[in-house]
């Protein structure tokens, strides 16, 4: 009886034994588990972390590609306009070439001709060279008055000519008024014998195809020598 007492006993602790490792057991495996838990927990922060910093890298990305097209665009624009400017001052380049051999091929034949020509058509070739052109419009009968500021046969003596402008010795010449219509004031004329004139006053005292030139004395007026005939032309300065 003794013995089967003893036999319970032993196996009860057997079976307390094995239900106390059993709960130890449960309970060091529900603390791994929350250990796993935490350590998720963890990872996941990590891996959102990561995410965050990879979608702002992409971000970032994208910006330095939007700023490396933008610069590219620019720069095509600056090629583009740098092309054009390039074109044009080519072009301008070209056109002054071709100014500049024409000016020289005229001046080389005007040194050669030169010595052959008059007064009047040496003037003419270096006129019409630079780009001027003439026009003949006959023979016209040239007197003289004087610019002397006082007031006698020569004019009033103020210095202004009928044009407004100051009146100027061997450059200011008076024309008919109606001759006026079709020379007005500014006209340049040439003058055979006598040169280039600028057409700046008018008169009472002056006949159609008349043309009286202002010399800077009244003795020189009175004993001017290029009184009379005298083949006239126009003068228009090339654009």
């Amino acid at each position: 009886m003794r013995k089967d007492i003893m036999l319970w006993m032993f196996a009860v602790a057997i079976v307390m034994l094995c239900a106390f490792s059993n709960v130890t057991t449960i309970a060091n495996q529900k603390e791994y588990i929350m250990t796993l838990e935490e350590e998720n927990v963890a990872l996941s922060d990590i891996v959102s972390s990561n995410t965050t910093t990879i979608n702002n890298g992409t971000l970032e990305i994208q910006e330095l590609n939007a700023l490396l097209q933008q610069s590219e665009k620019q720069y095509q624009d600056k090629i583009r306009d740098l092309e054009i400017e390039n074109r044009l001052l080519q072009a301008n380049y070209d056109n002054l070439k071709k100014k500049y051999d024409k000016a020289t091929k005229y001046k080389d034949m005007y040194k050669v001709a030169k010595k052959y020509l008059t007064d009047e058509e040496e003037f003419f070739v270096r006129y019409i060279s630079e780009g001027g052109t003439v026009e003949y419009i006959g023979e016209w009968y040239c007197t003289a008055y004087c610019t002397e500021k006082r007031k006698h046969i020569c004019g009033t003596g103020k210095g202004i000519t009928a044009s407004g402008e100051p009146v100027e010795a061997f450059n200011s010449v008076a024309l008919n008024r109606h001759n006026l219509k079709q020379y007005p004031f500014g006209t340049k004329l040439y003058i055979e014998g006598i040169g280039v004139r600028t057409v700046m006053d008018t008169g009472g005292g002056v006949r159609q195809k008349q043309i009286d030139c202002a010399v800077d004395t009244h003795y020189n007026a009175v004993h001017w020598s290029g009184q009379g005939d005298h083949k006239v032309w126009v003068l228009k300065e090339g654009k």
